[in-house]
C-alpha cells in the first residue's frame, strides 16, 4: 500500500511511477493500492501515470 498525502507535481509522479514499478518488480507483488484521498489535486499526468502502473 501507498498513501500519497502531498500534491503530485511531475516530477513526483514520475518518481513514483519509477520506485513502484521497481518495487513490484523486485517483490514480485501481484498489485500496488494506491491512497489518495489526501490529495487535493489529481492532473492528467498523475491520471497517465496511474493507468501505466496498472497495465505495467
Amino acid at each position: 500500500m501507498v498513501a500519497i498525502q502531498v500534491d503530485l507535481y511531475d516530477r513526483l509522479a514520475l518518481n513514483l511511477e519509477a520506485d513502484l514499478v521497481q518495487a513490484v518488480s523486485k517483490t514480485g507483488a501481484k498489485g500496488v493500492l494506491i491512497d489518495i484521498s489526501a490529495v487535493s489535486i489529481v492532473d492528467s499526468l498523475w491520471e497517465n501515470t496511474r493507468k501505466y502502473c496498472r497495465h505495467e
